[in-house]
């Protein structure tokens, strides 16, 4: 099972999503309309007060995207999202990076905090002879979704890097999925060549790109900034070991998935203290263990040799209808529907 040390997005991309789909023509009202179906009567409430808004479950994300594309009838719409971006969407990464002297000081800072904005994903750098590659590496199963993702991702970093800079930039993109029907349509945003079907996703650039100048370039903020990230940073590793003993034993072939009072037994902990040490970083132990069964859920569709019957029983779950309602709330599909997809 993969975990990371936090399974939150930040609302503010929820927010750039809004903004990118009432330009498509559907209004915030119509969008979460759609959305209250298939939510969770919290997840709801807290999308429909954005000012309010927390950071999302990367489990709830699926929906959010799958019913904006349903809404909007745009395929494309990871190309409008990563255009929409601003730095401000990335908050104080986002203000470190356009404080940075140069782009690659700015990649840097991206690199180190990325985690605390986009928890699903990571960033490998790798300098070969007169050329930089960025890899995207994936923590956690995205299914369909992954080339969505894949594309919000680039195309906003190439457009943050031409804001950045003022520069019109140039490279070359590898993705891991086949080229989509609306690729033609956003091709002019395209700075370069794309390989599809390839092992991995990556873009590529020159050298001597790194060296380019940031027009608001400012030390002094940048190192604020950083030191914000920093803090934030550590909050986060804090956070990770508790949840980490947690994830570990919650779960074992022998017993299934434990309760709050069995898993505080393992830890040596009364459930009041486990419950009050969860609630200081925000957190319930029934969306940890929700979270927990999610993953334990991707993890056995991937075996073919799992029946879904099977996977239920595992979870928790009393039949298969239960746990299909359960997946969907978590992925946007049912198991079957997942399945297929990832084959």
């Amino acid at each position: 099972m993969v975990f990371i040390s936090s399974l939150q997005v930040s609302s503010s991309y929820v927010l750039v999503l809004y903004q990118t789909i009432n330009q498509l023509g559907v209004s915030t009202e119509a969008y979460l309309a759609a959305l209250k179906p298939q939510l969770a009567a919290h997840d709801y409430e807290a999308l429909a007060n954005p000012s309010n808004l927390g950071d999302i479950d990367v489990a709830t994300f699926p929906i959010l995207i799958t019913t904006a594309i349903a809404l909007t009838g745009e395929e494309g719409l990871a190309f409008h999202l990563g255009l929409h971006m601003k730095l401000s969407s990335h908050g104080f990464v986002g203000f470190a990076a356009m404080s940075a002297g140069t782009i690659g000081e700015a990649l840097e800072i991206v690199v180190r905090f990325a985690q605390l904005r986009v928890p699903a994903i990571s960033f490998l750098i790798q300098v070969e002879g007169e050329s930089v590659k960025i890899n995207l590496k994936h923590l956690i199963p995205q299914g369909n979704l992954r080339e969505f993702f894949v594309v919000t991702l680039f195309i906003g970093l190439y457009h943050l890097g031409e804001v950045l800079t003022g520069v019109k930039l140039q490279g070359q993109a590898k993705v891991s999925f086949a080229m989509p029907s609306y690729f033609y349509r956003f091709k002019r945003y395209i700075p370069g060549e794309v390989a599809f079907e390839q092992t991995e996703d990556s873009v590529i650039f020159a050298k001597s790109y790194l060296e380019l100048p940031i027009q608001m370039a400012d030390p002094i903020s940048m190192q604020l900034a950083k030191e914000q990230c920093e803090r934030e940073l550590a909050l986060i590793n804090q956070e990770s070991k508790l949840l980490t003993h947690v994830r570990h034993v919650i779960y074992n072939d022998k017993d299934g998935f434990l309760s709050l009072e069995q898993v505080a037994a393992k830890l040596n902990l009364s459930s009041r203290t486990l419950k009050r040490q969860l609630a200081d970083q925000g957190r319930q132990f029934s969306s940890v263990l929700e979270q927990c069964k999610h993953h334990k859920a991707i993890a056995m569709l991937a075996n073919p040799n799992h029946r879904i019957e099977h996977i239920a029983e595992v979870l928790g779950y009393s039949d298969t209808a239960n746990f299909g309602r359960a997946f969907k709330k978590w992925s946007g599909e049912t198991p079957a529907n997942y399945r297929k997809m990832q084959a």
